[in-house]
């Protein structure tokens, strides 16, 4: 007993073991640790671990196929997306959900699909359980928005408009965001929702990195909108970016030339033209802003004798407009033509250069009959020539400023 008296006992039943004894006669008797059992507990050990191997080799495999059909028909999903094959595009996305449910690709090209094919509802099943899982994912949200579009839920769009600019994309973030405001802000335009177009722009323009090409599709978003002063800026911020962008220049010609800016138009406008010569819009203008320029009897800086001679010079083209103008007696406006004919006639002997340079009321009351002819003529015989655009103008103008209205404020 290891030299002392004290028995030693089995580790593994705790029985004593006779002195001299090499092993537990009671484990002996039955059969512990004998190494045939010791054997039969390790082949079973390793059976078992090699039938888990093969199992979870077997499953991987399965799954492994399962994901490669699912993509294969994934694909062919796209592929006739791609030709304009719609139903059959609907059929191979549907294929591709039975071997992978989960698929979250799957099931937004499945429910964009849909949408497309005008399956509404359908498609709105699958995205509110992609939302209901994923809230914040900017795709989905641009779906349902879309969705909310076609209802005429202008509430819903705008929530889901928003869920996708400011939700999480998978590349070209910024990028994204630009375009989804974009669609948001044409889609309130149309709708007639004024200021929360105006809105949208203005996030849409603090938000745009320094680019001329996008600081002048802000300015074309603005003036759609009729704030030509805000446009101005954008078109402004492109010019300073790229003083040569002949887009920024004819859209800041603009700009300032619906703001009554015709000397800031013309420069612009001068610009413009030479850039882009093709452009007939621009050369009409430039052609108007100079004819303003030249006719305005009111234009700052004219001498007294400057100032007759423009007068006279409207008071002239009024004239030669009516004479022109001659609509059919059953028109309604004819009366008035007639009438402001008679108007001129009496007041031709008293605007004489002298007299319209003594006298400023008579100038004024000159210069007056002459834009309300003008203005009067429009309507009933068209524009007339570039000047008669320019007095007609030079009154809506003056009128626009007597009342207290800046053009194209807005802001």
């Amino acid at each position: 007993m290891n030299g002392s008296d004290t028995p030693e006992h089995c580790l593994d039943c705790g029985a004593e073991i006779p002195a001299g004894a090499k092993e537990c006669p009671t484990c002996a008797a039955r059969g512990v640790g004998s190494p045939s059992r010791q054997t039969a507990v390790l082949l079973s050990l390793l059976l078992l671990s090699a039938l888990f191997v093969v199992t979870g080799f077997a499953t991987r495999a399965f799954h492994y196929h399962e994901e490669q059909v699912a993509e294969e028909w994934l694909r062919r999903g796209e592929a006739e997306l791609a030709a304009g094959h719609t139903n059959e595009a609907i059929d191979a996305l549907r294929n591709s959900l039975v071997y992978s449910k989960d698929n979250r690709q799957a099931q937004l090209r499945l429910a964009q699909t849909l949408a497309a094919a005008g399956r509404n509802d359908e498609a709105r099943i699958y995205l509110r359980t992609l939302w209901e899982s994923e809230p914040g994912n900017a795709a989905v949200n641009l779906e349902l928005a879309r969705l909310a579009v076609r209802d005429g839920d202008v509430s819903e769009a705008l929530r889901y408009y928003h869920g996708s600019i400011y939700g999480v994309w998978d590349s070209h973030v910024l990028e994204r965001r630009r375009e989804t405001r974009l669609e948001l802000i044409q889609y309130l335009s149309s709708r007639g929702l004024r200021q929360q177009a105006l809105a949208e722009t203005l996030a849409l323009a603090a938000s745009l990195p320094p680019d001329p090409k996008l600081e002048t599709m802000a300015g074309n978003l603005f003036f759609q909108q009729g704030v030509y002063n805000r446009a101005l800026v954008q078109f402004k911020e492109a010019l300073r970016l790229d003083p040569h962008d002949e887009k920024a220049l004819a859209g800041a010609g603009r700009a300032s030339f619906e703001l009554g800016n015709f000397a800031d138009a013309q420069r612009y406008l001068r610009q413009a033209v030479r850039a882009a010569p093709h452009d007939q819009e621009a050369a009409n203008l430039l052609a108007l802003s100079a004819s303003v320029l030249e006719l305005d009897p009111y234009a700052a800086g004219l001498s007294a004798d400057a100032r007759a001679q423009r007068v006279r010079r409207a008071f002239a083209l009024a004239q030669q407009r009516l004479t022109a103008c001659t609509p059919p007696a059953t028109d309604a406006r004819a009366p008035q033509l007639a009438v402001l004919a008679a108007r001129l006639a009496a007041m031709k002997p008293q605007a004489t250069q002298n007299a319209l340079r003594r006298d400023m009321d008579l100038f004024d009351s000159t210069a007056a009959l002459a834009f309300e002819v003008e203005s009067a003529a429009a309507p009933v015989c068209g524009p007339g020539s570039v000047d008669d655009q320019a007095l007609a103008l030079i009154a809506r103008v003056r009128a626009a400023t007597a009342s207290g209205i800046i053009p194209g404020g807005g802001l």
